[in-house]
C-alpha cells in the first residue's frame, strides 16, 4: 500500500484526494521510521560475513588480526534440545552433558528422551522430549545454546622465524644536538635503550669502528630483555666506555652462539679532550 492514489469520478469529491494525500505524505513515511524494514540491511550483513569471493583454502589470518566465520545451523533439531526440557539447571551444566544427563531420572521418565512412545489413534511414534519453538526460547536457554555450540576450525599455523634482531632506534645519555654522545659526561656505565624486534635473539650489542675486522677495537655491551622482545637495554661497562677511541662506531648484534649480524646503525661520540703542554688533543 505504499503507492495509493485517489482517482475520484466526481471532480467535486475532494475527500478521497485529501485522504490519499495524507496517507501518502504523512502516514507512510512515519510508519517507515517507527517500524523500519531491516531485512535488506540484515541480508547484506549476512552476505558480507557468510560469503566471500576468496577461496576458503586461501584464508590467511594475520598476526594480531581476526577473521569472522559464520556457521549456519538448522534450528529445528535444536528445538528439542536438553536445555529446553523440564528440570534443566543452567548453573549445574558445567560440562557438555552434565545437567542434560541429570534431567533424566527415574522420577521423571517423561524427560528421558529420545524414548519414542505410541500415541494417538494412528499409533505413531512420538519423541518424549519437550519441543520449544526457537521464538519462545528464554535468554538463559539461548546462553545454554552458546555453551553447547562448538566449532572445529582446521588449518595450519605459520610463524615467521627471525634469525637476528632488528634495530630501529637506540637512545643513550649525554647526547648533543648533532646526535653525538659526550664521552666525558658518561658517568660509569653507558646504558642505551633499544627499540626494534626479536631482541631475545641478541646476546650482546657490539660497537665496532669502521674498518675493524679483527675485533681489536670492538666493544661489547650486555643486552637484557624484560618480556617484551621489541625493547631491550644494552649496558657497556665503565671500563669499556674508557676504551672508546673513535668518533663513530658501527653497531652489530651478537647472538648466544657468537654469530654477528649488522644492525645498519651507528653511534657517534665526542671524545675526551686532553690538555698536554697547553695544547688540546
Amino acid at each position: 500500500m505504499g503507492a495509493v492514489v485517489g482517482l475520484p469520478t466526481d471532480p467535486l469529491n475532494t475527500n478521497l484526494v485529501n485522504a490519499t494525500g495524507a496517507y501518502q505524505a504523512g502516514f507512510v513515511p512515519m510508519f517507515n521510521k517507527i517500524f523500519p524494514d531491516l531485512n535488506t540491511n540484515n541480508l547484506n550483513n549476512l552476505n558480507d560475513l557468510g560469503f566471500s569471493a576468496r577461496a576458503n583454502s586461501r584464508i590467511v589470518v594475520p598476526k594480531g588480526g581476526a577473521v569472522p566465520f559464520v556457521m549456519f545451523v538448522p534450528v529445528q533439531p535444536l528445538e528439542e534440545a536438553c536445555w529446553l526440557q523440564p528440570g534443566y539447571n543452567f548453573f549445574k551444566d558445567t560440562s557438555f552433558t552434565t545437567d542434560c544427563t541429570a534431567i533424566c531420572t527415574q522420577s521423571t521418565p517423561e524427560n528421558c528422551g529420545p524414548n519414542p512412545i505410541k500415541v494417538g489413534k494412528s499409533n505413531k511414534l512420538k519423541n518424549t522430549w519437550k519441543e520449544v519453538p526457537f521464538r519462545d526460547w528464554s535468554p538463559i536457554q539461548l546462553q545454554a545454546l552458546q555453551n553447547h555450540a562448538y566449532a572445529a576450525i582446521a588449518g595450519q599455523h605459520f610463524k615467521a622465524i627471525a634469525t637476528a634482531a632488528t634495530l630501529k632506534t637506540i637512545t643513550c645519555t649525554s647526547k648533543d644536538k648533532s646526535g653525538a654522545y659526550y664521552q666525558a659526561l658518561i658517568a660509569g656505565d653507558l646504558t642505551c635503550t633499544l627499540t626494534g624486534s626479536d631482541f631475545d635473539l641478541m646476546n650482546k650489542l657490539r660497537m665496532r669502528p669502521p674498518g675493524d675486522t679483527q675485533d681489536a677495537d670492538a666493544i661489547d655491551g650486555t643486552v637484557t630483555v624484560s618480556g617484551d622482545t621489541t625493547t631491550a637495554t644494552a649496558k657497556f661497562a665503565a671500563a669499556d666506555v674508557q676504551k672508546i677511541s673513535q668518533p663513530t662506531y658501527n653497531l652489530f648484534s651478537v647472538d648466544k652462539p657468537g654469530n654477528e649480524s649488522n644492525l645498519n646503525s651507528t653511534l657517534s661520540f665526542i671524545l675526551i679532550d686532553i690538555c698536554i703542554n697547553n695544547a688540546i688533543v
